[in-house]
């Protein structure tokens, strides 16, 4: 699906660059968005195409919240901008604490007259008030065009006032909630946040047509399916009763041996996955010596499998390495991804985030994540091609001393012949 982007647009949400813009030149990175930042790609990328310019200090301050004054200015100027006028749907009914001294009260006024901002009991339409995320789901659902073509419901938005507005927003790849099945619709959102929604909702559709995930998942060759049982952080069986092994990540071990962190890692994919519906993505190989799928995971469909915002939100194997339950680990030829999944263990190491929080090397063997002239805790590592692994060894002695800790059943070097107790781990100590 081609992406539909606001090219021609110059906005801001913070008020000094709404009145006067910050110079492009100072626009080339935001001081307080380091590359490391989860949200870094969207938000320079949004920047690039004169979409926000954040403040004339040349910071974007992505923790401070949107206040719905500003949301009225983007969402106005970006449909003006694409020749798309809000349909008035009511009579303007002038607030008591709104006045034309207002910078932005045209903008306030149109978005009351398209239904999608209301004034409270007292007749105050608070232009400073944060924006909620119901509020938000309401204005970019509308503004967007975008249908709710889902039976899946929130809990917490069931039958309210924003129920449809949310299903419209999660129908398109706008949002996916949080963990526990909710939205929090009464929850403000921060600018980096409300940037993030923008940006999928905008990309979200073309010539008004929705994004339809059984058609995109099926053109990127994406299978469908439901996960029963999660084995342990990066193994889980199928309702069919297949079992699926995370490619180019490895967490600790969880089943025969426990490793530091392996139970929490289980609980995690536990959480993220068992009984939901997941879209498998194959690499090159089908399966491993065990009969396992190899498989990369997508809780939500994605619109470019190559697109780094995307495998950062909505790629399960990426998901766990970012937040340091994983390490990478790739082997040829299912290298595909290896290069993102570094740089996303690089990241969590650098905010000791999961297993790094118990040291360099967090706790178990995967590619390596620093030049080998300049690291010297990766002993114990392969590198992100696998090219100039070795696996041909005749006994544990020789084993050890590539991989001190000896190597879990699905590494190439295992044998097993050298894991005699049975455990899925040859030549450990």
């Amino acid at each position: 699906m081609k992406k539909l982007f606001i090219s021609t647009l110059a906005l801001a949400i913070a008020t000094p660059a709404l009145v006067a813009p910050i110079p492009t030149d100072a626009q080339k990175q935001f001081t307080d968005i380091p590359a490391s930042y989860q949200y870094y790609q969207i938000i320079t990328e949004m920047q690039d195409k004169n979409i926000i310019n954040g403040y004339s200090d040349g910071t974007f301050k992505p923790n401070q919240t949107i206040s719905r004054q500003h949301a009225a200015v983007l969402i106005v100027r970006a449909m003006k901008a694409n020749g798309i006028e809000l349909e008035k749907v009511r009579e303007f009914v002038q607030p008591k604490d709104l006045t034309t001294k207002n910078p932005y009260y045209q903008e306030i006024k149109l978005l009351m007259e398209a239904g999608l901002l209301d004034t409270d009991k007292n007749g105050n339409i608070n232009p400073s008030k944060p924006l909620t995320r119901g509020e938000m789901a309401k204005i970019l659902s509308v503004a967007f065009n975008l249908e709710p073509n889902t039976d899946f419901v929130f809990n917490d938005v069931k039958n309210t006032k924003y129920e449809e507005f949310v299903k419209a927003l999660y129908a398109n790849g706008v949002t996916t909630g949080y963990e526990d099945g909710t939205f929090k619709p009464n929850n403000s959102l921060t600018r980096a946040h409300y940037a993030v929604f923008m940006y999928r909702a905008m990309n979200a559709v073309q010539n008004n047509t929705t994004y339809d995930k059984a058609e995109i998942a099926k053109k990127l060759g994406l299978e469908a399916a439901t996960v029963s049982r999660v084995v342990d952080g990066d193994t889980f069986e199928l309702v069919n009763g297949s079992k699926v092994r995370l490619i180019g990540v490895n967490t600790p071990e969880s089943t025969t041996r426990t490793e530091v962190f392996g139970k929490e890692a289980s609980n995690y994919t536990t959480s993220k996955l068992e009984g939901k519906t997941v879209y498998l993505q194959k690499d090159v190989s089908e399966t491993d010596r065990y009969g396992r799928l190899l498989r990369l995971v997508w809780m939500e469909v994605p619109t470019d499998v190559m697109d780094e915002n995307e495998i950062r939100t909505k790629m399960f194997n990426a998901d766990l390495v970012l937040n340091g339950y994983a390490q990478p680990a790739t082997y040829a030829p299912d290298v595909t991804y290896s290069e993102f999944f570094v740089k996303f263990a690089r990241e969590a190491r650098e905010n000791n985030r999961g297993l790094w929080r118990y040291g360099t090397d967090g706790t178990t063997t995967g590619d390596d994540l620093d030049d080998k002239s300049t690291n010297n805790n990766n002993s114990n590592s392969n590198n992100s091609t696998n090219e100039n692994i070795k696996t041909d060894f005749k006994n544990c002695t020789e084993l050890r001393e590539v991989y001190p800790n000896g190597v879990a059943s699905d590494h190439p070097a295992y044998q097993k012949k050298f894991d005699r107790d049975g455990d899925g781990w040859a030549c450990e100590k």
